[in-house]
């Protein structure tokens, strides 16, 4: 549960993208594979609260087998594996977008889709790009890339860019959308939703001043 907890917190930190998460859940599925081979050794260096409790009981039985059954243990790590499969498997249809968008100048283009190959490989090979993408962020250097130049990559980037990275995301703006639909009386355009969205997804803080002064010059 300790190390649930860990992978909870990496997963709750809002202003990142789809594909930071995404590498969170791969390194935890990998330790789910370490450790099912170290309870399967008896290793018990992950789990220090089952290893005390362990070294607690064999110091009054010393029958080990009934005290620690690695059986036991495997079978709680393989179906928590199995739910990790199935909760984030639509993630696993778009894996090679997420590595490509996260690490575009790494990506082998022999990997990447056929119809992103030629641009891949034209991209890795500028350098002005490279010195970019290495001092931005990776928002920045997809928000500066040449639509004309890069079409298909630059697509790929921003469908990346828009899933939600965490559910908090997802429940405000649930939330927020479902309250104005309460308050307001008229039924919500495809415009209305447009801008709740906006406005539950983002940290944008209106310039009420600049708002008002502009109001007020439009309507001396």
């Amino acid at each position: 549960m300790e190390h649930l907890r860990e992978l909870s917190e990496e997963l709750g930190v809002s202003k990142v993208f789809a594909a930071a998460a995404f590498d969170h859940i791969c390194t935890f599925e990998v330790k789910l594979n370490l450790f099912q081979r170290h309870i399967e050794e008896k290793n018990l260096t992950d789990f220090p609260a089952l290893r005390e409790v362990v070294d607690e009981l064999k110091q009054q039985n010393k029958e080990d087998q009934k005290i620690f059954d690695p059986d036991r243990y495997q079978m709680v790590i393989c179906r928590l594996q199995k739910e990790f499969e199935r909760h984030f498997k639509d993630l696993r249809f778009i894996k090679k977008d997420l590595e490509l968008f996260s690490n575009p100048f790494n990506f082998k283009p022999e990997y990447a889709p056929i119809s992103v190959r030629v641009e891949l490989t034209k991209l890795q090979a500028n350098t002005n790009l490279w010195n970019e993408y290495r001092v931005k962020d990776l928002g920045q250097f997809y928000a500066g890339l040449s639509a004309e130049s890069y079409p298909i990559i630059k697509g790929v980037a921003c469908k990346v860019a828009s899933l939600f990275d965490s559910n908090q995301i997802c429940e405000k703006a649930f939330s927020y959308l479902t309250r104005n639909q309460h308050t307001l009386s008229q039924p919500l355009t495809d415009e209305h939703l447009q801008a709740l969205f906006r406005v539950a997804t983002t940290e944008m803080e209106p310039g009420w001043d600049d708002l008002v002064r502009e109001r007020n010059e439009s309507n001396p």
